[in-house]
């Protein structure tokens, strides 16, 4: 089943499937909960996640990790070892 195709009291899918469009762990999607990275609340003994900060999180994660690309390329720009700038955000290419 597909990304909230099963659904649990209060419209929550399981837990364990937002592990799948990452196409990481359940053990890692834990970690980051209990972390603090992704607010969570409980369901009785179960961890429930909702898809605005699961969302969120992966929004800014991966603004996070385009930025560093960015400075990595404008640094081996500055160095000589790369041929030219990346595009600045939300510009294609």
């Amino acid at each position: 089943a597909g990304l909230g195709t099963r659904r649990r009291p209060g419209g929550l899918p399981p837990f364990a499937e937002w592990c799948l469009p990452w196409s990481v762990t359940a053990v890692f999607l834990v970690n980051l909960v209990e972390q603090g990275d992704i607010p969570f609340h409980m369901v009785g003994t179960h961890r429930r996640v909702y898809a605005k900060d699961v969302l969120q999180f992966k929004a800014k994660r991966d603004q996070t990790r385009r930025k560093l690309l960015r400075d990595l390329v404008r640094a081996e720009v500055a160095d000589g070892t790369y041929e030219e700038l990346p595009p600045a955000d939300g510009a294609s290419g």
